[in-house]
């Protein structure tokens, strides 16, 4: 039996204790008390056994804490920190460098191996922030791909639904949100005017 599940049952005892209800309020408070320290003890155990898992560099992790989302990729590792670059779900922002400590920091404690849809939505922000823009972030004028075909942007309505012309078809296609993981930003607005002045200077 681990340490931790004698605690709890430790703990299940005291409670029970209370439960038959033939005791004074003070010796039943003495009970739930040490219930209380019970648990918290138990949990302490788990968070140390999660700040033992070893971080590996290339590797992705994530996790979620206080409704906050994050995924991460460990760069490299020392004794008592790590470097990683991060992607804030919540607040939308990829940071290319970010320190955190090994020992206690929530990141450590709170976080398990990415799944396979966190990795793709990690190194899609991160695709846009190497364009300089935010995760689903399109211009006039972009170049986007969807299913080996190339287009480009030529409207972005109001509600962000963004309009696509694609070669030889005579119609566009508007794509709304929950579709954009669809598109691959190919080229930005601003790239191929750079292009174009490069070519022209």
């Amino acid at each position: 039996m681990t340490e931790q599940k004698e605690l709890l049952e430790a703990a299940i005892s005291e409670i029970d204790r209370v439960l038959i209800g033939n005791k004074s309020s003070d010796v039943n408070k003495i009970y739930l008390n040490n219930a209380k320290r019970f648990i918290k003890e138990s949990m302490v155990d788990e968070v140390i056994e999660n700040q033992k898992q070893p971080f590996k560099v290339g590797e992705y992790y994530s996790f979620e804490y206080s409704d906050k989302q994050e995924v991460f990729k460990v760069m490299s590792v020392y004794e008592d920190r790590m470097s990683v670059e991060s992607y804030k779900v919540h607040f939308d922002m990829f940071s290319e460098f970010q320190t955190y400590m090994t020992g206690n920091s929530t990141a450590v404690t709170y976080s398990k191996p990415a799944t396979a849809e966190e990795i793709a939505l990690f190194k899609r922000a991160e695709h846009f922030h190497s364009k300089g823009r935010k995760l689903n972030e399109f211009k006039i004028g972009d170049i986007l791909r969807e299913k080996d075909v190339n287009g480009i942007v030529t409207e972005i309505r109001e509600y962000g639904q963004v309009v696509v012309q694609y070669p030889g078809e005579l119609l566009q296609v508007m794509y709304c949100g929950y579709i954009f993981g669809n598109l691959t930003l190919i080229m930005t607005a601003e790239e191929l005017e750079a292009a174009a002045m490069e070519v022209e200077g």
